[in-house]
């Protein structure tokens, strides 16, 4: 059959025809196709055109043909055209001509007509090509298409291509017209990385309900979620009570009518606020203790707010400190004991330590702090001593003590358990040595050791998984991260802030004080790294960390 004999089928585009693939080359005298004629098939779409293309490169670019023609094997001997409904035919046909050229002519117009195509087509080329050119074009007319195309399909570049620019343009998508639009999965990224853009919370709020809105049927068992993550205090009191205190959905959900009326509660009882008339801590906070106490600061990562604590003058020496609830608890190496209660912004001494250390290891579990080992300030050596605090009761009571003594060491709590983690020992070796207690239990029990030695090292806790980085004689910035059940650790590749000194875990994020570029050894700032290995460029720059020479986290009033 040549290519005249085809072009004569009633209801085919002959200027598809003019293919050199299809209507032979010019070294044909009789214009017969170079591959044979019994390879060409039609397919059609919804208009009743047809369009000729070779099976077996149809075959070869399309997993849609592939399954097509291996149910279909009697289509080899006829010629009635394969149908494509769901496909627009001017996307159809570049999508037949790119099987040939490799190339397609995409614009902004046509980019979703030729992503559909690339899926129902099961076209791989096709689709890498819509990618490479939406995660190139993304910008206020064509995000919510991309998004949309984004999330159907899960394509990670695509995603995070959208998110790149959500996080940029937060305010002038909260006020598009298609805002309702956005997943959730966007919707909560957005409400928890704010920070990149400060926005007022009121438009925080009513983006939140108009999403709600938009479908209250199908969106208002979200409320809750998407509420915890405004700040309703920083919210003016006025707007609080007459509109969102007001509002039906809010009303009818009990965790949201309790989150406005504990904002309310800090709005009224201005004993508690802050210059601004919001709570002194809105939620989990950084709070930075000087030495000697003489300043204490607490610092919202989220929405960049400090507030100054009263001060303590009756505390001298180096200290560690935990929190446990709203509470900070300062232990200094004199068995000195205090409370920091950033609720009601004071301080009080409490009872004191059973022993006197230096540099031991604390943390917080069920309510309670556990200090560990030490340095004995009589005899400058390591203990292996170890003691339990229970701020209810103010009692302090000791507990079996470590196999080995050792100081500068980590503990930390996680699945049950307390763990003490690296260290030095007494000959000021640094250990990978890792021990643990069941507290119901009592007894300390050997863990799987660290894969390096390290004292003086910053741990964290996220989502009961403990992370141990820095420290002193470990050559590299590696992370390492103790397994599910205990029994090994696991090395993370992570780009860790540099010259880190201090560390802690707030909801999802990690957050480091650190030095910065400048080399002044007192320029620190704040900064935020994820534990799967993709780095932030969130950074605060706060140059009056330096002289604050503790990290520790406080509960919000929430």
């Amino acid at each position: 059959m040549s290519g005249e004999d085809i072009g004569n089928v009633n209801g085919i585009d002959s200027s598809f025809l003019g293919h050199p693939k299809v209507n032979g080359s010019s070294n044909d005298s009789d214009g017969e196709c170079n591959v044979c004629c019994s390879d060409i098939c039609f397919i059609g779409d919804y208009n009743g055109r047809y369009y000729p293309a070779h099976k077996s490169l149809l075959m070869e670019t399309s997993g849609y043909f592939r399954e097509y023609f291996a149910r279909n094997t009697a289509q080899e001997a006829s010629k009635e055209p394969i149908y494509i409904t769901d496909v627009e035919p001017p996307a159809l046909v570049q999508c037949l001509d790119f099987i040939y050229t490799g190339q397609l002519n995409i614009t902004t117009k046509n980019l979703k007509n030729f992503a559909e195509a690339a899926l129902v087509l099961k076209m791989d080329g096709i689709w890498d090509y819509c990618v490479a050119y939406g995660v190139s074009h993304v910008n206020i007319d064509t995000f919510f298409d991309l998004r949309m195309m984004a999330a159907s399909t899960f394509s990670q570049k695509l995603l995070d291509a959208t998110e790149m620019f959500a996080l940029c343009n937060f305010e002038t998508l909260m006020s598009h017209e298609e805002f309702a639009l956005i997943d959730k999965t966007l919707l909560l990224f957005l409400l928890e990385h704010k920070r990149i853009k400060m926005i007022p919370e009121r438009k925080i709020y009513e983006a939140v309900i108009s999403w709600i809105n938009f479908i209250p049927s199908k969106r208002r068992h979200h409320l809750p979620e998407l509420l915890r993550r405004v700040n309703l205090e920083q919210i003016p009191i006025d707007y609080l009570k007459d509109s969102i205190y007001g509002e039906l959905l809010v009303l009818e959900d009990t965790e949201c009518r309790n989150l406005v009326e504990e904002a309310l509660f800090c709005h009224l009882h201005t004993n508690l606020s802050a210059e601004d008339g919001s709570c002194v801590l809105t939620r989990n906070s950084m709070v930075m203790l000087s030495k000697n106490l003489q300043s204490a600061l607490s610092y919202d990562p989220w929405s960049g707010r400090r507030k100054t604590f009263r001060k303590t003058t009756e505390f001298e020496g180096s200290y560690v400190s935990c929190s446990v609830g709203r509470s900070v608890y300062v232990l200094g190496d004199d068995r000195s004991v205090f409370e920091l209660d950033t609720f009601a912004n004071s301080w009080r001494e409490m009872a004191k330590m059973s022993v006197d250390r230096s540099e031991p290891g604390v943390t917080a579990q069920g309510g309670a702090v556990y200090v560990t080992g030490g340095v004995a300030m009589a005899t400058g050596k390591g203990v292996r001593t170890a003691e339990r605090f229970d701020p209810a009761k103010n009692f302090w009571e000791k507990i079996p003590s470590m196999k080995k003594p050792r100081f500068r060491h980590c503990l930390a709590a996680s699945r049950g358990f307390v763990y003490a983690i690296g260290g030095l020992n007494n000959n000021n070796t640094p250990v990978k040595l890792v021990e643990r207690i069941a507290p119901k239990q009592g007894v300390w029990m050997n863990a799987a050791p660290m894969k390096k030695s390290r004292s003086s090292a910053l741990c964290v806790v996220k989502d009961e998984t403990i992370f141990v980085f820095g420290g002193t004689f470990v050559p590299d910035d590696s992370v390492e991260m103790l397994n599910a059940s205990g029994s090994g650790w696991t090395t993370l590749t992570i780009p860790i802030p540099k010259n880190c000194i201090a560390a802690c875990a707030i909801d999802d994020d990690v957050f480091v004080v650190c030095g910065s570029d400048s080399a002044n050894e007192k320029d620190l700032e704040i900064q935020e790294f994820r534990l799967d290995g993709e780095k932030s460029n969130w950074v605060e720059k706060m140059p009056e960390l330096g002289q604050f020479g503790g990290l520790s986290v406080a509960m919000s009033c929430t």
